[in-house]
């Protein structure tokens, strides 16, 4: 099976997922899209040794060749160009769309070309595709770069605000407030790629800001980080608590979907819903009080008995999602595609 792989190769989300498809299943042809010119997320090429880069959107001609000789292409989010759907059908090489719920464009234009599968890195929203041709196979988490550690006391709390996203998804603004409320003497290290523009409220924490783009982003969680705080205001996939929880860390989140039905029930904040808003089709944001979230924080810097157990819960939980585990059933999930198998044609 000659698998495609369309890749990006910036620090951003779907650069780290892209470059660990390549690693892990070693396509025979990949693609880099390089919009640096849009996002200003630098580029590191040097991390898909002779493959193909389209400046921008892929053109007609650069698909061809991309697609030429091969079974299978993967995409994660977009295929960029649409026509890469339409041509690859044309030719007989069949296709994946690995997509976000909220990014998926096809609830705002239904008549776009469609992949031969919809692959859900996770069950949020999975019901609301409105495709027979899709299936769940999760994101797996890389445990050799991303090593488990056995976390027993909680000292330093991690919160990583990343680029700056819509309606601030991972919950920034909700950690910050909960600073004022914390009562036990705790460090907390927020971190950005980005210059963010939020003031550190006054707190009994010890925090420190680290504005930097880190280069390898399994060295965004060191020994002495003990648990992540992600108070998630929506979204499904998420690589930083995967990657926290391979390390050990247990992971401070909203109490919504996907994350409630699989965290334990004590690393989760009670939300609620906070407003909707459109992306590709409607979301829900969710919100939490700050308050309870601090409480939460003084939880686990307060019980090293929950701490241990938590961080041993992190990575049985990775464990489930390992590469080691799963890259076996992307290579059969793809070579179903190939055969028609096991997937219904778009209509």
């Amino acid at each position: 099976m000659r698998l495609g792989l369309v890749a990006r190769a910036d620090n951003g989300g779907l650069g780290i997922q892209t470059w660990a498809l390549y690693r892990h299943l070693r396509p025979a042809r990949t693609l880099v899209v390089d919009i640096e010119h849009l996002t200003g997320y630098r580029n590191h090429f040097e991390r898909y040794p002779g493959a193909m880069i389209s400046r921008g959107e892929p053109t007609l001609d650069t698909i061809r060749r991309f697609v030429e000789g091969l079974d299978v292409v993967l995409t994660c989010e977009t295929p960029y160009n649409y026509a890469l759907f339409s041509h690859c059908r044309a030719v007989g090489v069949r296709t994946v769309l690995q997509y976000n719920f909220e990014f998926l464009e096809y609830f705002a234009n239904p008549q776009l070309p469609r992949p031969d599968l919809f692959l859900a890195p996770s069950l949020w929203h999975f019901d609301r595709v409105p495709f027979a041709n899709k299936r769940f196979l999760p994101v797996p988490v890389d445990r050799e770069r991303l090593p488990f550690r056995h976390r027993t006391r909680a000292r330093r709390f991690l919160h990583i605000a990343g680029h700056e996203t819509i309606h601030d998804r991972n919950g920034t603004a909700l950690v910050l407030e909960a600073l004022r409320h914390v009562e036990a003497p705790v460090e907390v290290l927020l971190r950005a790629q980005r210059r963010h523009g939020f003031e550190v409220p006054p707190t009994r924490a010890r925090v420190t800001v680290a504005n930097e783009d880190v280069p390898l982003h399994w060295d965004l969680y060191g020994d002495e980080d003990d648990v992540l705080l992600l108070p998630r205001r929506f979204g499904g996939l998420s690589l930083q608590l995967d990657e926290a929880l391979s390390r050990g860390m247990p992971a401070i989140m909203t109490d919504v979907s996907p994350q409630s039905g699989f965290l334990p029930g004590e690393w989760l904040v009670p939300a609620v819903s906070s407003f909707r808003f459109m992306a590709k089709t409607q979301i829900e944001c969710f919100s939490c009080d700050p308050a309870a979230l601090a409480r939460r924080i003084d939880a686990f810097a307060r019980d090293p008995a929950l701490v241990s157990r938590a961080s041993l819960a992190a990575d049985a939980l990775a464990e489930r999602i390992a590469w080691h585990r799963l890259a076996g059933e992307y290579e059969r999930v793809l070579a179903e595609v190939v055969a028609c198998a096991s997937t219904s044609s778009p209509t």
